[in-house]
């Protein structure tokens, strides 16, 4: 009876916690626009997490408030974080995420002027991640 109080008390615990870690998501996700300095210092507490996911939505978060606020090299330097984090766990659709949003901050660098090849790689990788993943 005691093991099955702990247990579910842990259950509950583990579930508050992760309850804990999206409601942190989703509040930098609704401040990346608006505020993306306070964006960036809350998804920058979610990086200590063991949850890989979770990390790479966080990076995300941090490399879409850093292209609002115009900072381009910050924002890729995040993307990759992530692109690398959802590559590492197969996660695809956020592969595609972020491919596209390197080829976004390349491009607001003026990069696919001066090196044509690095966004058309984006670009065409993103394509084919998607087109793995349709239904």
């Amino acid at each position: 009876m005691i093991q099955r109080l702990l247990l579910l008390f842990l259950l509950c615990f583990c579930q508050m916690a992760i309850a804990q870690k999206n409601s942190a998501l989703q509040h930098a996700i609704s401040l990346q626009y608006s505020d993306p300095d306070s964006a960036i210092a809350v998804a920058s507490t979610l990086l200590r997490s063991d949850d890989e996911k979770l990390r790479g939505d966080a990076f995300e978060v941090i490399g879409i408030a850093n292209w609002f606020k115009g900072n381009y090299t910050d924002a890729i330097e995040a993307h990759a974080k992530a692109l690398s984090i959802r590559e590492t766990i197969d996660y695809q659709e956020g592969v595609g995420y972020s491919l596209n949003n390197l080829g976004l901050n390349n491009q607001a660098l003026g990069d696919a002027r001066k090196d044509p090849a690095t966004c058309l790689k984006y670009r065409s990788s993103l394509f084919f991640t998607l087109r793995s993943t349709a239904p």
